[in-house]
């Protein structure tokens, strides 16, 4: 893990915060750490890129450093406290970028996971799947919880955590019940 890199990544979430994404520079980035932009390149092709790494190591490492041991009540729990813990930067990105870029930079991380939790609650008596079934409900649950935490933050400017996880939990427990 680079400490520079969390660096960057930190650097992005508080000029994000001061600007939005679209209009953020290298140069915004770097002169928050006192930083050469060359020692960005180093890092990171651009930043979009480092969105990308930001992302899936805020967002996806803890919930994938927790998939042996989670249930899917608390991936819903853990997922939902990753973002209330930078909301204001999660509002902004969601202001700012359509849907189809930010399902880009999540949805590949985010999948295998989501099929992990499909994998281990579907009820074989009711479901009796094959694999192209287990992968169209793991797409469908992947896509919902990203296309519902956009619209979320979209329409709120505060995360109601409970409320958030009452929906999921009954989403994942009326419809992959193990």
């Amino acid at each position: 893990m680079s400490k520079t890199k969390e660096e960057l990544a930190l650097a992005l979430k508080r000029v994000v915060c001061r600007k939005s994404f679209s209009k953020t520079t290298i140069t915004d980035i770097t002169k928050e750490l006192g930083m050469s932009r060359e020692n960005f390149y180093y890092h990171f092709h651009d930043k979009y890129e480092l969105l990308k790494w930001q992302c899936k190591h805020d967002l996806i490492n803890p919930l994938a450093d927790n998939c042996a041991i989670k249930s899917k009540d608390e991936l819903c729990t853990i997922l939902i406290s990753l973002i209330k813990s930078d909301d204001k930067y999660y509002h902004c990105l969601v202001k700012d970028l359509d849907k189809n870029t930010i399902k880009y930079f999540i949805y590949p991380y985010l999948k295998p996971i989501v099929s992990l939790y499909v994998g281990r609650s579907m009820n074989p008596s009711v479901w009796k799947m094959r694999r192209e079934k287990e992968d169209f409900v793991a797409d469908f649950f992947t896509d919902a919880l990203i296309n519902y935490f956009i619209d979320y933050l979209y329409d709120h400017e505060s995360i109601d955590a409970p409320a958030l996880e009452r929906n999921f939990l009954f989403l994942f427990r009326e419809f992959l019940t193990a």
